[in-house]
């Protein structure tokens, strides 16, 4: 439910304190950002290239912290920022990969479960709030991540960048896009199937590489709705790439494109 939270979440981080009038002189950035707890609930696939899909909720919650910095957790994802700076931030990421397990396809469920792992890494970003005018939000950054527990395996690397604009001083919309790649590791333990399990399942044989594993494309909608609530709604949308796309475990029974969605509700201090 990752993909999930992001979607209820990413909006109370960017701009949850923006129902103030936007183009005051003056306004800081924590103006914008305020502290916020949420929750979310919606819709996302079973296992990373299902068809099947699931429902689920998840916590999610930002404080911010003096000189711009913060700290944010998104249900398996949390982050923080240790920089004080006008414009980049940067810091620690971790992240806990839920796996495939007890899947409902009767095919994908005859390969070997991949269990949950906590993955470890970092991000630089750069963000710029633009005040007066048309007023928005821009953020843009890269996040490398390893696997460094549990039954997890692999390297990532995510560039990605997203912009909120208000619609007026209590809605606002967002879009966000990024894309990843990830090492022989990840690839073979998600979409690798070697000759014992091609016997079991029927699948046809397949060994995947490192390369482009994903693009996606996010749009957002935040509504604040008094000075303590904010309710937010959006779509995450994934295109699987290269050998992600190309494994039968995807091609024969599941879907490169993958879609999730959610709604959410935050209070803000």
């Amino acid at each position: 439910m990752q993909r999930m939270m992001r979607i209820v979440a990413i909006g109370l981080a960017c701009l949850s304190g923006a129902s103030q009038p936007v183009v005051a002189i003056g306004m800081s950035l924590d103006d914008v950002v305020p502290n916020f707890f949420g929750v979310g609930a919606g819709v996302t696939t079973e296992w990373y290239g299902a068809s099947d899909s699931m429902a689920g909720a998840v916590p999610g919650a930002r404080i911010s912290l003096d000189g711009g910095r913060f700290v944010e957790w998104y249900g398996p994802y949390a982050d923080a920022n240790l920089i004080t700076d006008d414009h980049w931030e940067a810091g620690p990421v971790l992240n806990i990969r839920l796996g495939r397990s007890d899947v409902t396809d009767p095919v994908v469920a005859t390969l070997p479960e991949i269990g949950m792992g906590l993955e470890a890494g970092g991000y630089v970003g750069w963000h710029y709030l633009q005040m007066s005018g048309i007023p928005y939000r821009v953020r843009a950054g890269v996040m490398a991540t390893k696997s460094v527990l549990g039954q997890t395996e692999g390297s990532s690397i995510s560039p990605f960048a997203s912009v909120w604009v208000p619609l007026s001083y209590t809605l606002f919309v967002g879009l966000g896009t990024g894309f990843s790649w990830s090492d022989d590791d990840y690839m073979q333990q998600s979409f690798s199937i070697n000759g014992a399990d091609a016997a079991v399942s029927g699948l046809p044989q397949f060994e995947a590489g490192s390369g482009l594993r994903q693009v996606y494309l996010w749009p957002a909608v935040m509504w604040r709705v008094s000075e303590r609530w904010m309710l937010g709604s959006g779509i995450f949308c994934q295109h699987l790439l290269g050998d992600a796309a190309n494994s039968p475990i995807v091609s024969e029974r599941g879907d490169r494109d993958q879609w999730s969605g959610g709604v959410g509700i935050g209070y803000l201090w």
